[in-house]
């Protein structure tokens, strides 16, 4: 804050200067020109020092009072300027009361912290009150009960900082304590029992750190007693979003007027770990399932997901994941849009022996991106109800929707749903819960994330091959079945948009795989078919046979990578396009039906990769104008 000094402040400052120099050249004062470099406590007469409660009492609760004994109150600093929420104002406390002292000086907790003692000169300072709340500073002529902040050029004089790292433990009062007695416990170090944050206060944050302003937030027991938490936009914490849980809070007691007023320090004043004062004790009485398969068909529309021992959790604020639908497909859907608040909110699976499951797999969509804000998990320890006590490991190997694999899920939804491929959770031995968390908001994090075909288990889950680079590679894929899903092995088939796979088909007494967007039921496709993992230092030359029919599109590319693990998830790798003929409109008569001949890629050259590569041939299209039918047969990689 920015002020300037009217004339009688100037006098006033001169005079109280003057009147410092003058009783600071006494023998007591000699002694404390420096404070202790050891943070020992000052060699200070134990006869000059009264308890802060003798201080107040000197204090007739009219204008304010001239301290002219030369006396010290000693006091454990329970309250600094560090994280911003008490401003050039320390609040000390010894055994019998509290007291806050006004100082114009900032970041004084570097010198001042919390858990020193602090010995302070009274003489020359004045003892008043602004709003009922009783202050220690020196004099405002224009404010008669008021007192202002000590200068920061006489503060040394009256501060003498002793020990560090004294504890002091906060005294446990209640409601009716704090109602009864306020003047008792003002400016003092104390903690509620089994509070909580009221349930409309719930996904707010502390305070408005945008605009930096003070708010307050009501604070209530079991029994509907109320007391209000006031924090200041400027403190470090103002942003955070208000806790859910009950628990106790330790804070300092002040007062506005008649108003009670609770003021942190910094978050750890806030243990918020248990159930709510309506909440029912967490019994989990599901019987763990080996397999999931949940496609949301069931679910009610427009309800929040709750089928099959499914469940919505709602951590901060109020939007869960409900059950909508497009296109004659149900699916999950959670958004920050037009849930009034920030949120934080789960869906959580059933439960889950993990010793029978293998994998887990789902597919993802994004609407009018703003922000990733979905994320998915795994919990052995969740109690099926308090999902902030568990603990939550990130399975970062799944494949979310994105703007890199969606790019047009920015300027509405995307057009397809985007597979996580396959993850691995052959680690986990115990029974628990798969669970999605969204988190965002109503003005800047509002995207859209739909989730469906959530799958778990070792029958659903086809895990990807885990076999041995090979020094050499020659597939006619006559082993093919016509009409199904191209499944030979050490290879992979892998839809990551759409649900389209290469499948098996034969001709002219010759097996091959094919993928076309004709008669698909989705709007668009990408599909993997990955060959096995070979050794680059044993082969370096790739070759392969293409065809096409009834082309309106080229739509087929060949890929080799070097960091893909396997894995079952494509989009987590690195693939470098590869320069082939590739059979097109151009080398082939294919408008009006199939090609007649296969067209040969040509040797393609992979020396300058080493390490262990997959080629993959990736076909991208859709159902309606990119429905180019591809066939590749006889790849070769020596």
């Amino acid at each position: 804050m920015n002020f300037k000094l009217s004339n009688k402040s100037y006098m006033r400052y001169f005079l109280l200067l003057s009147g410092v120099i003058f009783f600071m050249s006494g023998c007591i004062h000699d002694n404390f020109d420096e404070p202790p470099a050891n943070g020992e406590d000052p060699d200070i007469d134990p006869n000059v020092v009264i308890s802060i409660a003798d201080l107040k009492n000197l204090y007739n609760g009219a204008d304010a009072v001239e301290l002219t004994d030369s006396v010290y109150i000693s006091g454990v600093v329970v309250a600094d300027d560090k994280s911003g929420n008490f401003y050039q104002t320390i609040v000390i406390e010894d055994e019998t009361a509290g007291i806050s002292i006004r100082l114009s000086v900032s970041d004084f907790y570097n010198t001042y912290p919390i858990g020193r003692r602090l010995f302070v000169l009274v003489q020359g300072l004045y003892i008043g009150q602004y709003n009922n709340l009783v202050q220690l500073g020196t004099i405002d002529p224009e404010e008669s009960d008021g007192v202002e902040r000590i200068p920061n050029f006489l503060v040394e004089n009256y501060f003498f900082p002793g020990k560090f790292g004294v504890h002091r433990e906060p005294t446990v009062v209640t409601y009716s304590e704090l109602n009864a007695s306020p003047a008792q416990y003002q400016n003092r170090l104390l903690k509620l029992e089994n509070v909580e944050f009221a349930a409309y206060e719930l996904g707010q944050t502390l305070a408005d750190a945008d605009n930096q302003q003070t708010e307050n937030r009501d604070l209530v027991d079991c029994e509907d007693n109320s007391i209000i938490v006031r924090t200041s936009g400027f403190a470090e914490f103002a942003k955070d979003t208000l806790p859910t849980g009950n628990g106790d809070l330790t804070f300092i007691f002040t007062v506005f007027g008649t108003t009670k007023q609770l003021i942190l320090r910094d978050l750890s004043d806030i243990n918020f770990t248990g159930l709510r004062c309506a909440e029912e004790p967490c019994v989990d009485t599901q019987t763990p399932v080996d397999g999931v398969s949940e496609d949301f068909e069931s679910a009610e529309l427009f309800d929040p997901i709750s089928i099959n021992n499914w469940k919505t959790l709602s951590v901060i604020g109020n939007g869960p994941w409900v059950a909508r639908d497009f296109d004659n497909n149900q699916y999950a859907l959670v958004q920050g849009f037009g849930s009034g608040s920030a949120i934080e909110s789960w869906l959580v699976s059933p439960k889950v022996n993990f010793a029978e499951v293998e994998g887990f797999s789902f597919k993802s969509k994004i609407g009018y991106w703003k922000h990733d804000g979905l994320k998915v998990f795994i919990s052995t320890d969740f109690d099926g109800c308090n999902v902030t006590a568990a603990t939550w490991t990130e399975l970062t190997s799944a494949v979310i929707a994105n703007t890199s694999n969606s790019p047009d899920g920015v300027s509405g939804y995307a057009s397809n749903f985007i597979n996580s491929g396959n993850v691995d959770l052959t680690g986990y031995t115990s029974i628990g819960y798969i669970g999605f968390q969204y988190i965002g908001d109503d003005q800047n994090l509002t995207t859209t994330y739909q989730v469906d075909d959530v799958q778990i288990g070792d029958a659903i889950i086809i895990q990807p091959p885990t076999c041995d680079p090979a020094t050499s590679i020659d597939e006619d894929f006559e082993s093919l079945s016509a009409f199904d899903e191209v499944d030979v092995e050490c290879w992979q088939n892998i839809a990551t948009v759409g649900a389209e796979k290469w499948e098996g088909r034969s001709f002219s007494s010759n097996t091959y795989p094919q993928i076309t967007g004709h008669n698909s039921t989705s709007a668009s496709i990408e599909t993997y078919l990955i060959s096995p993992a070979f050794d680059l230092s044993a082969a370096s030359t790739l070759s392969f046979d293409s065809k096409i029919g009834f082309c309106n599109h080229e739509g087929l590319k060949v890929y080799i990578s070097t960091d893909y693990d396997g894995g079952g998830a494509p989009l987590t790798a690195t693939w470098t396009e590869l320069t082939a003929t590739i059979a097109s409109s151009s080398n082939s008569s294919c408008a009006s039906g199939y090609a007649a001949n296969f067209i040969a890629s040509g040797d393609v050259d992979l020396s300058s990769f080493s390490g262990t590569g997959y080629i993959a041939f990736v076909y991208t299209g859709n159902n309606s104008t990119q429905t180019t039918t591809y066939q590749v047969d006889n790849v070769v990689i020596n």
